[in-house]
């Protein structure tokens, strides 16, 4: 059977008993063939869980929902929302938050996750929402779901906590702004992040790793955010090691002036032992971070009498486990000459030879290199 149409338009919900789900939508009876709800709507409603329930408001097997704007959600001690079932979801002009708005808790003690996206639930779209608090901000479990001005902060980063997290590898994340919080995509293979704003210790953790459901708050490092995740345990499947379809574009890493706050762009998480059809270039870094990619160029001066002039890529290429790919480099110098570039055999160094030992030392030698193997002769 079908049903259609539930609306909850304007007003307050307090809970005022311990329950698992203060707000539920849709069929969840676990039956082989659910029953399908269509054009859900929640819009300009405040829901309280007062820190009593597991979820404040959850949409099972829902097609069509709509859940904004004007929606405050907290006071949840597991999920604010979550939509698990077919697809066309939409969130928008919310705001959510574990703790109260102007509520201060610590941030190790935060452990719910703010919006979560279930495995069934694909083409869902979340736009401009602001996570206030929370230990994971949006967890996204396929690929066809886009985020878009996403707002995360106080999700206890430095204890750990993870401002959108890319469960399966996939989706689009763009125009969006992590505060102090991170990105983490485990077995990336088919990814967009653009035109995002990462402030402070706030960066991109790609994980080689498969997502480990049984990976709970309390595993987490209490150190920095330069490796917000650990390792995890026996649980975690190891994948074939292969990163392809990652885009990560014209974003910037903004260290807040002169309050000294930096990190590494990336941070590789496991063993990846290739890299296909990914680019990761064009992100903007002040001078305090290191800018990780799978494109990069260098230049070095060559000095009179040299025969051999090698470029190390080690410190800027993303990963280090992954060879150098493909080099194009320029000579420039007063004196023609021949010169050849040696093959980089999977190493992350790149030597260019002279036929005969340089006359001056004018010569500058610009090699750019790209990680990445592509399937297509196309750019």
């Amino acid at each position: 059977g079908e049903a259609s149409n539930f609306k909850l338009i304007g007003g307050t919900i307090n809970a005022i008993a311990d329950v698992d789900v203060l707000l539920h939508f849709g069929d969840n009876s676990g039956g082989k063939r659910p029953r399908i709800s269509y054009n859900i709507d929640i819009s300009h409603v405040t829901v309280n869980g007062n820190n009593r329930v597991g979820t404040t408001l959850a949409v099972f097997n829902g097609q069509n929902v709509n859940i904004g704007p004007a929606v405050l959600v907290f006071g949840f001690n597991k999920l604010g929302m979550n939509l698990v079932g077919t697809g066309a979801g939409y969130i928008h002009e919310s705001w959510l938050g574990e703790s109260a708005p102007g509520e201060s808790i610590p941030n190790a003690n935060r452990t719910a996750i703010a919006i979560a996206i279930g495995t069934q639930e694909h083409d869902c779209y979340v736009s401009n929402v602001i996570i206030y608090s929370a230990w994971t901000g949006v967890l996204s479990t396929n690929g066809g779901n886009i985020l878009e001005g996403v707002h995360t902060w106080n999700d206890a980063g430095a204890f750990g906590g993870r401002g959108i997290v890319l469960m399966n590898g996939m989706g689009t994340v763009s125009h969006s702004y992590l505060d102090f919080t991170p990105i983490i995509v485990y077995e990336p293979k088919n990814v967009i992040i653009s035109s995002t704003l990462f402030l402070g210790k706030a960066n991109i953790v790609l994980s080689a790793d498969a997502y480990n459901p049984l990976l709970s708050q309390s595993t987490m490092p209490e150190s920095t955010l330069r490796f917000p995740v650990g390792k995890g345990n026996d649980n975690i499947n190891e994948n074939d090691g292969v990163m392809q379809g990652l885009t990560i574009v014209n974003n910037r890493f903004w260290a807040e002036e002169t309050k000294g706050f930096g990190n590494d762009t990336i941070v590789i998480q496991g063993k990846f032992k290739k890299i296909v059809n990914t680019i990761v270039e064009n992100n903007v870094a002040d001078s305090i971070y290191t800018v990780k990619s799978t494109r990069a160029t260098l230049s070095v001066a060559g000095e009179e009498g040299v025969k051999i002039i090698s470029l190390d890529f080690s410190q800027y290429l993303l990963v280090h486990t992954v060879g150098i790919q493909h080099a194009v480099c320029t000579v420039q110098t007063p004196d023609p000459i021949l010169y050849g570039v040696k093959p980089y055999n999977n190493l992350l160094i790149v030597k260019v030879m002279f036929a005969t030992p340089l006359t001056n030392n004018n010569t500058v030698v610009t090699c750019t290199v790209d990680q990445s193997a592509r399937l297509t002769p196309g750019h």
